[in-house]
C-alpha cells in the first residue's frame, strides 16, 4: 500500500454505539441537535463527518458552517436569506424559518447542519442558531473541544434539553486494533497495535500520523498477510504532529518547560520535585492542559507526561548539554531522599548511563536485579552491558545470559553462559551456569547432543547429590525438548524415585514447564492441566526469580492442554491471556508459544482464518528472535491453514520456506499437514493421504500420540476405513479429554456409514468447539440420510451442517462440498440479514440502505437459502450460531 493512501483509506471504525445514538437523534422530531464532546484528536470531526454523510445519502440539506470567521452572523450567511437585517436577526427570525423550509420544500427532512468546532461560534450566531433549533428548521451536528471556554449563547446551545449530548473518549486497544486493520486492509501483528496504541493512547489523530509515519520509515511493513513492526525501527510523530506538539509546548512559560523537559528526559518526577522546579499553579495549569497527569505509585504522587509522544518531541526540543544538567539535576534530587524504593536504584542507574554513559558499578548491580525481577530482559542486557569487564560477577553473567536469551542472541548468550561457567568458584555456580547453557543450546540452536554433553561434563565434575539430582532432572527436560517425551518422563520418574519420591524445589522447577509439555505430547492432558495450575500458583505466589521466566509461560501450556482435552473455548481464553501478560513484558521467545498454541486451537476448532493469523504471528516473533525450528512449525501451520482456505499458491511458497529450516521434534510429523492439504486443495487426494500417513508414522515412531492423533484424524477423514478408525480408537482410549474420543467416534461413524451415529457424534463435536469435525459429520449424515430417503433428517442435518460451516471462516474439505456455499453470504446480504434479524421491515432496510424494497426482498430470499431457513423467525437463530468472537 502507498503511504499517500492512508488518509483516504483511514475508513470509520469502533463508533458504533455513538452512530446508533445519533440515527436516534435525528430520527426524532423533538430532538435539535448531536454534539459531541471531547478532547484534541479523539476523533470529533470524523463523527461528525460521518453522521452527516450517512444523512447525505438520504437528502441533499445538509450544509457545513464554519465558525473560523468572528464576525457576527458571518458563520450563518449560506443559509440565511437575502435581506435580513443583521443588525437585529432576532426580529427577522420567522423569515429565515420561512426560507429554510422553502428551500427544503417536498421533502420531509430538515436541515442539517454541521458545526465543527461550536464553542468558536460567535454569539450572535449562536443566538440565531438556537432559535432555528427551536423552530425545527435545522437539526445540528456540533462539535465541541473539552474545556474551551465558550460564550454564554453556546454554552446554552450545547446545554440545551433539545440536543443530545456525547463524550468522546479515546480509543481502547481492540478499537484501535479494529481502526488499523481497517485502515490498512489487512491484519495488523499484536506488537503492531500494543505499540501503536502505547504511542497514541488511543488519540485517533495521533494514531494516524503514527501510522502515516511508520509507513514512511518504514518501520511498518507488510509481511505476507500482516501489517509488521521492524525491529530497527519504531513510530515516531510525523512532521505534521511534531509541530502540533511543539506549538503547545513553546506557549508554555519557562519554569512549565523545564518541568516538562525534565520528565521527558527522566521519565515520571514525584510532586514534590516538580514543585522544587516549578510553582503550584504551573503544575495545575499543565494538567489541565492534559500536558501532565499525576498519578498515585505506592505512597507517592507522581508527575508523568500526559501523552507518550510528547517525550519525543520534547527531547528534540532540549539542547544536549541542558540535557545532560537536567538529568543529572535529577538524580541528585532522587539520592537526596534517599532512593528508598527499589525502582528509584533503576531510575538513577538509567539516568546517569543517559546522562554520561557511565554509572556506580554498585548502583547498576542492584539495578540489573531489579529488572529482571520485572522481565525487562533489554533493560537487563543494557544494564549488565555497562558493567566494568573486570568486576563483572557469575550471577551477573547469568542475568545478562538470560536476557540475550529471552531476546534472541543464541550465541551471545551461550558465550555468557560458558563464561559463567569458567568463572564459577562453587558447585552451585557451575550447576546453575551449566542449566542455562543447555536450554540455551537444546532451545535455541537445536544442539541436543550439546546440550547433553554439557549436562554430563557438569554431572562428572560435581559431587552434591543434591546437585546431581538436579542435572538428572535436566538430563530428563533435554530428552523431552528432542522430541521424546516418554523417555523424557520415564527418566524424571527414576531420578524421583531414586530421591525417595522427594526431588528439590528447584529440581521440580527446573523440569516443570517440559514436564507439562510432555505430559500433552502423551495425551495426558488433564494431568498437565493441573501440573500448569499448580507451578502458575507457585509464581503467582511465591516472589522468588526462578529459571522459567514469567508465570504466564506456564499459561502457555495450560492453554495448549485445555486445547488438546477438547476445551477449545478454555484454551483460546488462557492463552489469550497468557499472549497478553507476555506482551506486556516484550518477551518474543516466551511469547511464540502462546501465538502457536492459539493457532493449533483454531486449526481444531476448523477456523483456518484464524489459525492462519495465529501462526503468521507466531512467524514473525519467531523470525525477531532468530528461532528457526519454531518458524518452520508457524509456517507449515500458516501454509495448511491457507490451503484449507483454498489459496494453495500461497501455501506453496510458505512451505518452500518452512522445509529450507530444520525440524523441530516435539510436534513430530504435522509440518506434513500443509503439504497434505495443499494436495487435497488441487484435488490430489490419494497423494494427501500418502502425506498424512507418512506424518502419522514418524509421530508415533517418536512415541508422540497427540501428533499421532491429529495426523489420522485427517488421514480418516480422506481415507474411512476401519483401520484408520480402528487406529484412531485405540490411540482415544489412552488419551485424557473428550476430543480425542469424539475424533474416533467420528471417525467409526464414517467407516461404517451410519447416519445416525455421524449426527450424534457431531453434536459432541460441537460441544469441545470443534466446528469443521461437526459440520463435516452433519454434512455426511446429511448425505446418507438423503440417500436412504429419509428426507426430513437429512433436511435438518443439512441445515446443521450449513451453520457449523458458517463458524469455519470458508474452510473448504472433501466432505463439505455440497454445503460449501450455505455460509457465503455477501456483505450485502450480511447486512440486510442484520438489519432484519434486528427487527427491521424490508421498506425500512430499502431506505437506510438506499435500496428498492423487492431488491431487499431478493436478497432475503438469498440469505433464507443459504442458511437452510424458510423464514424470519429463525433469521437472528441462525445468525447467532454463524457469529464467533475471532481472537485479535
Amino acid at each position: 500500500m502507498d503511504v499517500s493512501e492512508i488518509s483516504a483509506m483511514w475508513e470509520w471504525c469502533g463508533r458504533e454505539k455513538e452512530l446508533v445514538a445519533f440515527t436516534k437523534a435525528v430520527r426524532d422530531p423533538t430532538t435539535q441537535g448531536f454534539i459531541i464532546h471531547g478532547g484534541a484528536g479523539v476523533g470529533k470531526t470524523r463523527l461528525a463527518e460521518e453522521c452527516l454523510l450517512r444523512i447525505a445519502r438520504h437528502t441533499g440539506r445538509v450544509v457545513r458552517i464554519a465558525t473560523t470567521n468572528p464576525l457576527p452572523l458571518a458563520a450563518l450567511i449560506p443559509i440565511l436569506p437575502d435581506g435580513i437585517d443583521l443588525s437585529d436577526p432576532g426580529r427577522d427570525i420567522a423569515a429565515a424559518v420561512r426560507h429554510i423550509q422553502a428551500a427544503g420544500e417536498g421533502m420531509r427532512h430538515r436541515l442539517v447542519a454541521l458545526v465543527d468546532d461550536l464553542h468558536r461560534l460567535d454569539p450572535a450566531s449562536a443566538f440565531l442558531l438556537d432559535r432555528l433549533m427551536r423552530a425545527g428548521a435545522v437539526f445540528v451536528i456540533g462539535t465541541v473541544r473539552t474545556h474551551e471556554e465558550m460564550g454564554e449563547h453556546v454554552a446554552e446551545l450545547t446545554r440545551a434539553s433539545m440536543t443530545v449530548r456525547i463524550d468522546l473518549a479515546d480509543l481502547n486497544r481492540p478499537e484501535t486494533q479494529a481502526l488499523l486493520t481497517s485502515a490498512l486492509r489487512a491484519p495488523v501483528a499484536e506488537e503492531v497495535t500494543e505499540a501503536l496504541y502505547a504511542a497514541s493512547s488511543g488519540n485517533v489523530l495521533y494514531l494516524r500520523e503514527l501510522t502515516i509515519g511508520a509507513m514512511r520509515t518504514g518501520a511498518l511493513r507488510r509481511a505476507n498477510r500482516l501489517w509488521t513492526l521492524s525491529t530497527e525501527q519504531h513510530p515516531t510523530a510525523t512532521p505534521k504532529l511534531r509541530d502540533l506538539i511543539r506549538e503547545r509546548i513553546m506557549r508554555l512559560p519557562e519554569r512549565s518547560r523545564t518541568v516538562l523537559q525534565t520528565m521527558a528526559w527522566c521519565g515520571g518526577v514525584s510532586v514534590n520535585d516538580a514543585l522544587q522546579m516549578s510553582e503550584d499553579r504551573d503544575i495545575s495549569q499543565l494538567e489541565d492542559a492534559g500536558l501532565v497527569r499525576v498519578v498515585v505509585e505506592g505512597r507517592r504522587f507522581m508527575c508523568v507526561l500526559g501523552h507518550p509522544l510528547y517525550e519525543e518531541v520534547i527531547r528534540t526540543l532540549v539542547p544536549k548539554p541542558r540535557a545532560t544538567a537536567l538529568i543529572l539535576q535529577q538524580v541528585e534530587r532522587v539520592r537526596a531522599y534517599g532512593a528508598r524504593r527499589r525502582e528509584d536504584v533503576l531510575h538513577i542507574a538509567g539516568m546517569s548511563l543517559e546522562a554520561t554513559g557511565t554509572a556506580d558499578p554498585e548502583i547498576l548491580r542492584k539495578a540489573v536485579r531489579v529488572a529482571r525481577n520485572a522481565h525487562d530482559y533489554r533493560q537487563v542486557a543494557a544494564l549488565c552491558a555497562a558493567l566494568p569487564e573486570e568486576s563483572v560477577t557469575h550471577n551477573e553473567l547469568i542475568f545478562h545470559g538470560e536476557s540475550l536469551l529471552e531476546l534472541g542472541a543464541w550465541e551471545k548468550a551461550d558465550a555468557a553462559f560458558q563464561r559463567a561457567y569458567d568463572c564459577s568458584t562453587t558447585e552451585e555456580e557451575a550447576v546453575s551456569a551449566a542449566l542455562t547453557r543447555t536450554m540455551a543450546l537444546a532451545l535455541g540452536t537445536g544442539d541436543m547432543a550439546g546440550a547433553l554433553r554439557v549436562n554430563a561434563d557438569a554431572r562428572a565434575a560435581i559431587g552434591s547429590p543434591a546437585l546431581r539430582q538436579v542435572l538428572d532432572v535436566n538430563e530428563s527436560t533435554i530428552v523431552i525438548i528432542d522430541g521424546r517425551p516418554g523417555e523424557g518422563l520415564d527418566k524424571y520418574e527414576a531420578v524421583k524415585t531414586k530421591a525417595g519420591g522427594d526431588l528439590s524445589r528447584d529440581a521440580e522447577l527446573l523440569s516443570s514447564m517440559m514436564r507439562e509439555i510432555g505430559l500433552i505430547m502423551l495425551g495426558r492432558c488433564l494431568d498437565a492441566q493441573a501440573l500448569c495450575r499448580q507451578w502458575y500458583d507457585f509464581h503467582q505466589t511465591s516472589g522468588e526469580g526462578a529459571l522459567v521466566p514469567h508465570a504466564a509461560a506456564h499459561l502457555s501450556g495450560l492453554a495448549f492442554a485445555q486445547g488438546e482435552a477438547g476445551d477449545l473455548s478454555g484454551a483460546r481464553r488462557t492463552g489469550r491471556t497468557a499472549f497478553d501478560a507476555l506482551l506486556e513484558i516484550d518477551a518474543p521467545r516466551n511469547r511464540v508459544w502462546p501465538a502457536i498454541y492459539l493457532a493449533r486451537c483454531e486449526w481444531v476448532a476448523g477456523h483456518p482464518a484464524a489459525a492462519a493469523r495465529w501462526f503468521e504471528e507466531g512467524a514473525v516473533l519467531a523470525r525477531r528472535n532468530n528461532h528457526n525450528r519454531v518458524l518452520r512449525v508457524a509456517l507449515a501451520g500458516q501454509a495448511a491453514a491457507v490451503a484449507q482456505l483454498g489459496d494453495s499458491a500461497t501455501a506453496r511458497m510458505l512451505m518452500t520456506e518452512a522445509e529450507h529450516l530444520p525440524t523441530f521434534k516435539v510436534l513430530a510429523g504435522e509440518d506434513r499437514l500443509a503439504p497434505a492439504w495443499i494436495l487435497i486443495a488441487e484435488n490430489r487426494l490419494d497423494e494427501a493421504a500418502d502425506v498424512l500417513t507418512e506424518g502419522a508414522a514418524e509421530a508415533a515412531r517418536l512415541g508422540q500420540p497427540m501428533s499421532e492423533v491429529l495426523l489420522v484424524t485427517d488421514l480418516a477423514r480422506l481415507r474411512p476405513t476401519r483401520e484408520n478408525a480402528s487406529r484412531l480408537a485405540r490411540l482415544g482410549r489412552g488419551y485424557q479429554g473428550a476430543l480425542t474420543r469424539c475424533r474416533g467416534d467420528f471417525a467409526v461413524a464414517l467407516a461404517q456409514q451410519d447416519a445416525d451415529a455421524l449426527v450424534a457424534c457431531a453434536a459432541d463435536l460441537l460441544a469441545c468447539g470443534a466446528d469443521l469435525l461437526a459440520a463435516e459429520a452433519f454434512a455426511e449424515g446429511a448425505r446418507l440420510y438423503a440417500a436412504t430417503g429419509r428426507g426430513d433428517e437429512a433436511k435438518r442435518s443439512r441445515y446443521e451442517a450449513g451453520v457449523a460451516h458458517a463458524r469455519c471462516e470458508g474452510a473448504r474439505t472433501p466432505l463439505l462440498r455440497d454445503v460449501s456455499a450455505l455460509h457465503e453470504l455477501t456483505p450485502r446480504e450480511r447486512t440486510i440479514a442484520r438489519l432484519v434479524a434486528g427487527g427491521a421491515k424490508p421498506a425500512d432496510v430499502a431506505e437506510t440502505l438506499v435500496l428498492s424494497v423487492r431488491t431487499v426482498n431478493n436478497h432475503l430470499q438469498n440469505v433464507y437459502r443459504k442458511l437452510g431457513i424458510a423464514q424470519r423467525a429463525q433469521l437472528a437463530e441462525a445468525l447467532r450460531a454463524t457469529a464467533r468472537e475471532c481472537p485479535r
